[in-house]
């Protein structure tokens, strides 16, 4: 029996659609006898004791030349939406399947050339199904590169103007040259989608990918800090670690309504993300030792972007300080932290080829030698702030050398997460994103003090209003948690 907050017998209730709701009132009005309605309800709440809900996947592959490199290409998108469901995510589930399509051909006909790596794809339904494969396959991760995950790539922009079609980037623990292959990309489709004045003048030609029954629209797209909202969120977790993308249009005002619908659907924004994600796969997928200076410029270049503003922040903390020596050492923080995931990108350069390891280290070292010079000008900046010459040392604050007393290590497998990842309960005031990288971050390497640095500078890069702020104190009460999860074991 269901009680109410104060003892009393309770009821149900339900929702009616809008259109359902205006024709039971209509019918009601009209009525001259009185009208019986009745509601059958099939539920469960088995999910919420540990059951997750399981579905069998759908996979399809293009199988590669080069079966023994274990480096599959992941393409998902799910299927287990309700009736209205044409953008989330009748939409991706499509979209995966005309890449599949559009590959396959391309490659028979010899359009393309057949790449040297495996695309697969996966219909599944969300989380669930991707968390259940990996407990029941404990090594199948191993041998996947990455993810690129399709969920609501059709929306009609026109019919919210605050629809954007958003692409994540990698999160800070995953990061991988893979994620400046996506940007390169999703640059290029809004450059050659979004003409301005300029362009026109000057007379340039520009191919625009309409579809002949869609809109006209510009490519309303974005990079965006990464979230966890859907199924690429299973690739990046603990204890898997594939780096994954998503393509997921936001904030969307018909979601899960009656109001996601064909008529919401824009056939050239769907064709413009089945490109984009079709050229990012196949880029993926034939990357080799020809293409690793492509590459690599766009990882070397877009890292030393990414460097300049995390300086930039250094710089701007110091400037408006009331402590110039807090700024100066929280700047410098940045700075490591920016250094040590651009790091993360330009090693992954390897996986490309065994032998490009000289080529790489000449990259490593020049990041070396841009650490050095930031510094320097960081130092600078503060004496110009302060007139003093270098800042106090730095202080641990008692939750901090608690923290680097601690060594984290992963216990559990993926069938233990399964089953227990849901058991660990949030911690007030730290964000669950931040969460997710603390656990990410547990590398059997990484002291607790390391970890907090590297998540903490993550959450200042994004800003406060994205991922709240990130204190020692709240990541010791989260490791404290998920040691008695008996997922971490924390030395």
């Amino acid at each position: 029996p269901i009680e109410g907050p104060n003892g009393e017998e309770g009821t149900f209730a339900f929702v009616l659609s809008l259109r359902q709701g205006l024709e039971l009132l209509r019918k009601i009005r009209n009525a001259e006898t009185p009208i019986t309605v009745h509601a059958y309800i099939d539920a469960s709440f088995d999910s919420m004791h540990g059951e997750e809900p399981w579905q069998v996947m759908v996979e399809a592959r293009v199988n590669g030349t080069e079966p023994d490199i274990e480096q599959d290409i992941m393409i998902t998108a799910h299927i287990q939406e309700d009736k209205f469901s044409a953008n989330d995510n009748a939409s991706g589930s499509a979209n995966i399947l005309e890449i599949a399509r559009t590959l396959k051909k391309l490659i028979d006909e010899g359009k393309l050339e057949r790449p040297l790596r495996t695309i697969r794809f996966w219909w599944v339904r969300e989380f669930t199904s991707q968390r259940q494969y990996f407990a029941d396959n404990p090594d199948a991760y191993k041998r996947m590169w990455v993810n690129i995950n399709q969920d609501m790539v059709g929306a009609n922009q026109a019919q919210d103007v605050m629809r954007v079609q958003n692409i994540t980037r990698l999160p800070a623990s995953r990061f991988h040259f893979f994620n400046d292959v996506v940007e390169t990309v999703i640059e290029y489709m809004i450059e050659i989608n979004n003409t301005e004045l300029a362009q026109i003048q000057a007379g340039t030609e520009f191919n625009p990918v309409l579809s002949h029954l869609g809109t006209r629209h510009r490519y309303n797209a974005k990079m965006i800090y990464f979230h966890g909202n859907t199924d690429h969120v299973t690739f990046n977790e603990t204890p898997i670690g594939v780096p994954g993308i998503t393509f997921t249009n936001w904030p969307d005002n018909y979601i899960h309504t009656s109001d996601d619908d064909l008529w919401n659907i824009d056939r050239t924004q769907l064709q413009r993300n089945a490109a984009a994600g079709a050229l990012m796969a196949y880029i993926m997928a034939a990357a080799n030792a020809d293409s690793y200076q492509k590459l690599a410029a766009e990882t070397a270049g877009r890292g030393g972007q990414r460097l300049a503003a995390n300086k930039h922040l250094a710089f701007r903390w110091l400037t408006a300080a009331g402590d110039p020596d807090a700024a100066y050492h929280k700047g410098r923080f940045q700075i490591e932290y920016a250094v040590e995931r651009e790091r993360k990108a330009l090693q992954s350069l390897l996986s490309i080829d065994g032998g490009l390891t000289l080529q790489v280290e000449e990259l490593l070292d020049q990041l070396n030698n841009q650490r050095t010079f930031i510094l320097i000008e960081l130092d600078a900046h503060y004496n110009r702030i302060t007139g003093r010459r270098s800042a106090g040392r730095y202080t641990l604050s008692n939750a901090e050398r608690r923290l680097s007393a601690l060594s984290p290590h992963i216990t559990g497998t993926a069938r233990d997460f399964l089953t227990a990842r849901g058991q660990v309960s949030t911690v007030p005031g730290l964000h669950n994103l931040m969460a997710f990288e603390i656990l990410n971050c547990i590398d059997g390497e990484r002291n607790g003090l390391e970890i907090y640095r590297y998540v903490a500078a993550q959450a200042r890069e994004a800003g406060e209003h994205y991922y709240g702020m990130v204190t020692p104190e709240l990541v010791l009460e989260y490791l404290e948690k998920v040691k008695e999860s008996g997922l971490v074991e924390v030395l």
